[in-house]
């Protein structure tokens, strides 16, 4: 099977005004352009051979609010949606489209985002766990895949619960140190 792992991101932490205008554009180059160059690169090919398989690393950012994280968030939010309508359009080709959505991963994530040190409600996992999580969804077709229990509890429960204390909750907890 042709598989492409679509899995190239950074984050930025801070108010989006403080934020330096040319890392915007980078991240907005890398999470929106560049992840869609390559969908489009290698998709048609896999549409032709009636088979393959890509994996969008997306982030359980994309599904909630983050202030502090919210350009990044945003950038995660747009890759769910297009990945998800990319997977419906493809499943006749015999084309599996996943979009992964893991929580906070034992990565440099964090401190290259420079991330304040802060309690994940969904726990932290190993970059292990969350691809054995992605491959065994990939097995089963599933296009949209949120690894780690507590991390798809942490989903449904932002689900409903109302938006506003969601948001002050995640204010709460990613607030910059002063």
């Amino acid at each position: 099977m042709d598989l492409l792992v679509n899995n190239a991101g950074f984050g930025l932490y801070g108010e989006l005004a403080d934020l330096p205008l040319p890392r915007i554009q980078d991240m907005l180059l890398l999470h929106l352009v560049t992840f869609t160059k390559l969908v489009r690169l290698f998709l048609p090919e896999m549409r032709e051979h009636r088979r393959g398989a890509i994996i969008n690393m997306s982030s359980v950012a994309g599904l909630m609010p983050l202030p502090y994280l919210s350009l990044y968030a945003a950038t995660k939010a747009f890759m769910v949606s297009l990945g998800e309508g990319i997977a419906r359009e493809a499943v006749s080709y015999g084309v599996v489209v996943q979009t992964c959505c893991p929580g906070r991963t034992a990565t440099d994530f964090h401190e290259t985002a420079g991330v304040k040190d802060y309690w994940a409600p969904g726990g932290e996992q190993t970059a292990d766990d969350v691809v054995a999580e992605s491959l065994a969804a990939l097995d089963r077709g599933r296009s949209l895949v949120i690894t780690g229990r507590r991390n798809r509890w942490l989903i449904r429960l932002q689900q409903i619960l109302p938006r506003r204390l969601v948001l002050w909750a995640a204010e709460r907890t990613l607030r910059p140190s002063l």
